[in-house]
């Protein structure tokens, strides 16, 4: 399929319209169709009856989003000391 879509995209953009607003007009195509795919997906979750979070799942998520929270902390502390480790002393 990219074999046959990328030589006549090519082709289009060089003599039918500007690149860029064929940039657009393709974007705009690929959303809706990404619309339209994701609209059918949503209508077949809604056939199944999902089960309710009990406590214990509950405790579950907020316990994993700690951890999340705790590491993107370390993350954040280890990128700053590397940061002030790289500015090195200041010189007057």
């Amino acid at each position: 399929m990219l074999a046959v879509l990328v030589p006549a995209l090519r082709g289009l953009f060089r003599f039918v319209v500007p690149e860029r607003m064929g940039t657009i007009i393709l974007s705009a195509l690929v959303a809706h169709t990404a619309w339209h795919w994701t609209a059918e997906r949503w209508e077949r979750l809604r056939q199944f009856e999902w089960p309710a979070p009990t406590a214990l799942t509950l405790a579950w998520i907020v316990r994993g989003l700690m951890v999340v929270v705790l590491l993107a902390g370390a993350v954040w502390i280890i990128a700053a000391a590397a940061r002030k480790k790289n500015e090195g002393p200041a010189v007057n």
